[in-house]
């Protein structure tokens, strides 16, 4: 019995000495790959465990990073490095991870949950690696031994999951100025608003495993949801869905320029669902220059789950898509200067060029047809001479929105020049003229409206088949004829002669 004792003594200081030389390593480790390869290391060597595995979650699996084994387990039959296992599913390290509590299996061939990786395991003890806001993972350890585990066992791994789970949070947070630098970049090529909320969560739920994100973008006295991301099989906001300025803690946020650290959401008025089963929520405004531009949230199932680190870790965040983001919307601006006309909010010319090429390309590769109608407003100059050029831009912006209003979202409304309107339209050779008389009704109407005598459109129209060859400048040409031609036809229709309509 003395020499039992004897023998547990040393094997307990052994094991306390490796728990020391451990969190060295951890000090040194680079990455978390080194961490839990160093962890499995420890337990096979120091601790005298026969099989060691060290789970890490990665989005919705669980991957094998670290693995050491010895005696009768030999690499033919453990698992490798690299394994991703589903975290939904049976077996005791997902039961572990998903309840954050160790399990002790005396005996895997009498348990039904038990997930087979070796004929050779008879027991298993499964820690799950904690922190104070989440579960980052399982250490597994298992033996050719039936009962090969008791209380001394959990209460060493327990302590070595623990120093684990310090460490890599610990990385995680030292890394964290690098890894927004490596947003910051990111963020630099994206070309669409869309990819840059899009990318932003990404990036927070690679390397910060953040699932229940939201990012909302401000439309006047709105929040718009731009962009989610959940855990897979998970129901959360929808696309698009709206928010006034004030509702829910986001609109609180957005509405105060403040940021938000929910404990718990059941305890909180303002709170709005977002995600179902959410308990607390962080969220933190999306700002540039005073502007609020929207606002970055991410929720959980557990109570308490975000900390004031979490809150600096989203503003970092929020800051960098905020930069971006007004980068963005600045060019954006100025491309829409210089492809629209000022007064009527229109196409302009230098986009038709920037276009026309691409989308005859389009319809020839597909076989379509392309209408293009050339429209001038009948009767503008007597409007200019007689009312005044005020009178006239109120003419053309008017007839614009007729127009901009009579036609599909997939045409193009130009402005080509003066008083000439371009209209583009993909695959309507059978509508055409309907569209033309719909528009000259359209503006016959307004003409009324405006009590102003002799408004109305010339139109020409020109039908471009797949294959046609002339080039734009003849088709233009051609289409601006037929226009003159019509407005001819209603010249000589009239009882008067008058010229005005010129």
């Amino acid at each position: 019995e003395r020499t039992y004792r004897f023998s547990q003594l040393e094997k307990q200081k052994r094991r306390l000495h490796g728990l020391a030389q451990f969190s060295r390593e951890l000090a040194a480790a680079q990455d978390i790959e080194m961490m839990c390869h160093l962890a499995a290391k420890r337990l096979q060597r120091d601790m005298g465990y026969e099989l060691c595995n060290v789970f890490i979650r990665d989005e919705d699996d669980l991957v094998l990073l670290g693995s050491a084994f010895q005696g009768e387990y030999v690499e033919e039959n453990v698992l490798y490095i690299g394994l991703r296992m589903p975290l939904s599913g049976p077996g005791f390290i997902r039961w572990a991870f998903e309840n954050g509590k160790e399990v002790i299996v005396p005996d895997v061939r009498k348990e039904k949950r038990y997930l087979k990786w070796s004929d050779l395991t008879r027991s298993e003890i499964d820690i799950p690696i904690l922190t104070s806001k989440e579960v980052l993972g399982v250490i597994n350890v298992e033996s050719t031994r039936v009962s090969a585990f008791g209380e001394q066992d959990r209460e060493i791994i327990t302590a070595l999951a623990s120093q684990l789970g310090v460490a890599i949070m610990n990385l995680k947070r030292h890394t964290s100025l690098f890894q927004m630098q490596g947003l910051a970049n990111m963020l630099v090529g994206a070309t669409s608003v869309d990819e840059l909320v899009v990318s932003t969560l990404d990036f927070l739920r690679e390397q910060y495993s953040l699932q229940r994100s939201v990012i909302l973008l401000r439309e006047g006295d709105e929040l718009v949801v731009r962009a989610v991301r959940n855990p897979s099989g998970e129901s959360g906001p929808e696309i698009g869905r709206r928010l006034h300025l004030g509702e829910g803690i986001v609109g609180w946020v957005a509405e105060h320029n403040a940021h938000a650290l929910v404990g718990d959401v059941t305890d909180d008025p303002r709170y709005v669902e977002g995600f179902p089963g959410t308990r607390s929520e962080v969220a933190v405004p999306v700002i540039i220059s005073d502007e609020v531009l929207g606002v970055l949230t991410v929720e959980s199932t557990q109570v308490k789950a975000f900390d004031d680190e979490d809150r600096q870790l989203l503003a970092s965040a929020a800051a960098q898509l905020a930069v971006a983001l007004s980068n963005l919307l600045a060019q954006q601006r100025l491309r829409e200067q210089a492809i629209r006309d000022p007064l009527t909010g229109l196409f302009n010319r230098h986009y038709l060029n920037e276009v026309i090429d691409g989308e005859l390309d389009r319809a020839d590769r597909y076989g379509r047809e392309i209408t293009l109608m050339m429209l001038d407003i009948d009767g503008f100059r007597r409007v200019n001479n007689t009312l005044g050029h005020l009178k006239g831009d109120e003419v053309l912006q008017r007839v614009a929105d007729v127009l901009q209003a009579g036609v599909r979202s997939a045409d193009r409304v130009i402005r080509y020049g003066g008083d000439e309107f371009l209209i583009f339209m993909p695959e309507t050779v059978d509508d055409a003229g309907l569209v033309e008389q719909r528009l000259k009704s359209e503006v016959a109407a307004l003409a009324t409206r405006l009590g102003i005598d002799g408004i109305g459109l010339s139109i020409g129209t020109y039908v471009r088949h797949a294959g046609d060859d002339l080039p734009i400048e003849q088709i233009l040409a051609r289409a601006d004829r037929l226009m003159y031609e019509d407005k001819r036809r209603t010249y000589a229709s009239r009882e008067q002669g008058n010229d005005y309509r010129y």
